[in-house]
């Protein structure tokens, strides 16, 4: 992609540009806001410290540079921001349009972003205004690996600026990256100062860099005290002359360098044995969703209780997929309006999309995306063998609360190292009280937004793992493995099955806590006929942010009547419901037990084991029901599961035809 490239003369901004190019993208122009005729300003959003020295920048690049002075103030200055006049955000805004009239095909905006939310919401506001790709190769990086990476990849930088406790302007001001680093650890570990200075303890100016066809030299500089505390001065230094100087000899190049990139990812994640014994194999041929028989269509399923609302069984039929994507959320709008809480889009948190056709996954973006704002509910969207006249169906869940402490979304749109941007309009996660729900989790390069090539499913597993970790964390910093109460495991073949096992079990043991502890998340395993962007495997996660003491379980394997049943149930006191599965684990016949029976002696079990549980079915509102869709007809199940369920407070349930569950031998599985 061709990038403009927000810089601020700064070491982190710098560096991102080297990423981008190391990414194979091209650095066609920089954006620079400066300050009204003053050294420095205080912003929320931009370094302003040394601007005088950034007219060198493009003439060192020789990259064209576009600058424009802020006129806004900080504005707005929640988590979240929409358009507001007079803020700084609109100063960016009004700059990259500049940039794109002035420049040809400009597609990306590179942004030297760390660690803050508030800079890259954003960022990304602006970017997603005017079509653009926001890369923020930095985002999330461990500080003290990505400043000596920094250091190693030859970015000379000065430190221009410094204000926290322990940095001093007469003793830190004008070092080098490689002179402060050792200083930095040590004020890390005695004060928790962030390394490369994204809590604002330091800022720097870059004289060199590969990019660089000419260097800057400082000719004549002052120090100016700001402000004289005795436990945390702030200094910074005002440049008074400057020159370029051509660089002797050729750079090395990127390539030669020790930088993070995307080419060494299986790096990152197999050691030098384990990828010995990789198999790489061409990827599959996409599988043909099979049609089922047609089904009556019957109305949306609502539940309340206190704040929380589920609707299930939104469906959307004929054989038009824009017109069907519009009955479904024209169905859902109804459904809203009926609930008693009188919620709207903002409510729903978590969102389940079930498509007969992945192909037709972007026409139906196209008209989802119209119903959500900034911060839309997370969602997981996988392909099935609906029924002949379903091509979509849906199922949500909401809460009362929209602007409420204890809701928190993580909505990037950024590509980077560290987890895969959003390729639809959904969150990668949602916090609601104690909930934390996360979005499907596929195979994709973060830097790319690709699958890795060529297909291995051991590498689509764990690198899709890695996802669900990082996203955990970055949720809730305690969060790991051991808080998941519910997983459902989605994979395109049941030759994956042992593989994604296998890979489970081993991020268990990653999580020392999660291994060693008794109470160990509910999996279930799932073949189905497609998934986004090709993946052959995707992971859908809930975790509850809670202590294991408030944790109870009960987990068996029994013999009910001609039934083997496998289940396991956490109840999670401080959140409203149960998570767990019940699972038919052996192979019966028609002939030896009837499918009445066996669902009738199925939700008998089910029934006991909330009793046990000194609980109710309101506590369980919805349930998922996975069925072979070989041993199952979709309409006859449904009739029998509405019979089965009317002597129970009915919760709302989804019949999920697919291919085949954890076992060979199973046939049928109920997940809440």
């Amino acid at each position: 992609m061709k990038v403009v490239a927000l810089i601020s003369g700064g070491k982190d901004s710098t560096y991102n540009m080297m990423q981008c190019v190391a990414e194979g993208h091209e650095i066609v122009a920089l954006a620079n806001l400066r300050p009204p005729d003053v050294d420095e300003m205080d912003s929320y959003m931009f370094q302003t410290v040394g601007h005088h020295a950034i007219d060198l920048y493009g003439k060192a690049m020789e990259v064209p540079l576009f600058r424009r002075t802020i006129e806004g103030n900080s504005k707005r200055t929640d988590r979240d921001y929409d358009l507001t006049e007079g803020d700084e955000v609109e100063d960016l805004y009004n700059l990259l349009k500049l940039v794109m009239e002035e420049v040809e095909e400009v597609d990306a905006v590179s942004v030297g972003a760390i660690l803050s939310d508030y800079q890259r919401v954003r960022v990304e506001n602006v970017c997603s205004r005017l079509g653009l790709t926001v890369l923020a190769y930095l985002w999330r990086r461990d500080q003290q690996e990505l400043l000596a990476e920094m250091i190693d990849a030859k970015v000379d930088a000065i430190i221009i600026k410094v204000a926290a406790m322990g940095l001093m302007p007469e003793k830190h001001l004008r070092l080098s990256l490689k002179e402060i680093y050792p200083s930095m650890i040590q004020l890390h570990q005695k004060y928790g100062l962030n390394v490369c200075g994204e809590g604002g303890e330091y800022e720097t100016f870059t004289l060199d860099c590969p990019l660089f066809k000419k260097k800057i030299l400082v000719d004549d500089s002052e120090i100016v005290c700001h402000s004289d505390d005795a436990f945390a001065p702030v200094g910074y230094i005002s440049f008074k002359s400057l020159h370029l100087e051509v660089k002797d000899g050729i750079d090395q190049s990127l390539a030669d360098l020790s930088m993070k990139s995307s080419k060494f990812l299986i790096d990152e994640l197999f050691s030098v044995e384990e990828q010995e014994s990789l198999q790489f194999d061409k990827s599959q041929e996409n599988r043909v969703a099979e049609n089922l028989a047609s089904v009556e269509i019957k109305p949306p399923l609502i539940k309340e209780s206190n704040e929380y609302f589920w609707i299930a069984n939104l469906v959307g039929c004929g054989r038009d997929v824009e017109a069907a994507s519009q009955q479904v959320m024209g169905s859902l709008k109804e459904s809203l309006s009926l609930c008693k809480i009188s919620p709207t889009f903002k409510n729903i948190y978590s969102v389940h999309l079930y498509v007969k056709n992945m192909e037709t996954y972007s026409v139906i973006n196209s008209i989802y995306k119209k119903y959500f704002g900034p911060n839309p509910p997370v969602r997981v969207c996988v392909e099935m063998d609906l029924p002949s006249n379903v091509l979509l169906k849906m199922d949500v869940a909401g809460s009362s609360q929209i602007q409420h402490p204890d809701r928190h979304s993580m909505h990037v749109q950024s590509l980077s190292h560290w987890a895969p941007a959003n390729i639809g309009p959904y969150s990668q996660a949602v916090k609601i009280n104690t909930d934390l729900f996360v979005a499907g989790q596929i195979g994709l390069c973060p830097a790319t937004m690709k699958l890795l090539e060529p297909f291995c499913i051991k590498t689509e597993a764990r690198l899709s793992l890695r996802h669900v970790h990082r996203i955990l964390k970055a949720m809730h910093g305690e969060c790991t493995f051991q808080n998941i109460a519910l997983c459902i495991c989605y994979i395109r073949d049941q030759t994956f099955l042992q593989v994604a096992k296998d890979e489970w079990e081993r991020m268990l043991c990653l999580d020392e806590d999660a291994f060693s502890s008794e109470l160990s998340p509910i999996i279930q395993f799932v073949v189905l006929s497609g998934l986004p962007k090709n993946a052959h495997i995707e992971w859908d996660c809930r975790a509850v942010l809670t202590e294991q003491s408030d944790i109870k379980k009960q987990e068996h394997t029994i013999t009910c009547g001609r039934l083997h049943l496998e289940y396991r149930i956490h109840e999670c006191s401080k959140i409203s419901g149960f998570k767990g599965s019940v699972l038919i684990t052996d192979t019966f016949s028609t002939d030896s037990i009837s499918k009445d029976t066996m669902l009738s002696e199925l939700f008998t079990v089910i029934n006991n084991l909330v009793k046990d549980m000194n609980t109710t079915w309101d506590d369980i509102p919805t349930i998922k029901v996975f069925f072979c869709k070989d041993f199952f007809d979709y309409t006859e199940l449904d009739s029998k599961l509405q019979n089965v369920l009317k002597a129970l407070c009915t919760p709302l349930y989804t019949l999920l035809p697919v291919r085949c569950l954890t076992e060979t031998s199973c046939k049928f599985s109920v997940c809440f």
